[in-house]
């Protein structure tokens, strides 16, 4: 992914970005979200979530708060420049207080703890005023 790639300028209701380094928990979770009407991409690095990023309208993005190839600050930082408005959500332990405090001041949408609430994401992803994904 070049820097010169320019930000995607809607969402896609439906897509949500999965960075997820395990594969039980992706499967997991992309199993209840699709379940719940969204279209769920799993990648398994920043670099390749980037990419995506850069080429396809997405509403949201759940990431680890810990990744193979980037700080979360920095993946923050280049999420939202790819996909302004797109929420984006990590997920971490529940003593990572001053980095989650960070990444929310940084614009991230939330920081859940692990394991994850299920309905937490939903509302999460969902935000005010958002309608819910048609179902297929």
């Amino acid at each position: 992914m070049s820097s010169t790639s320019r930000p995607v300028e809607s969402s896609d209701p439906n897509l949500v970005v999965l960075v997820d380094t395990s594969d039980n928990n992706s499967r997991t979770l992309e199993r209840i979200l699709s379940r719940e009407g969204f279209r769920v991409t799993t990648v398994k690095s920043a670099s390749d979530a980037r990419s995506i990023l850069g080429r396809e309208r997405v509403h949201a993005v759940v990431s680890e708060i810990t990744l193979p190839d980037a700080t979360a600050e920095t993946f923050l930082e280049s999420a939202l420049r790819l996909c302004p408005g797109a929420r984006v959500v990590f997920t971490c332990t529940q003593f990572e207080v001053r980095r989650r405090q960070r990444l929310i001041e940084r614009g991230a949408t939330a920081c859940t703890s692990l394991p994850i609430d299920i309905d937490e994401l939903k509302a999460l992803l969902l935000g005010r005023g958002a309608s819910r994904p048609p179902r297929e």
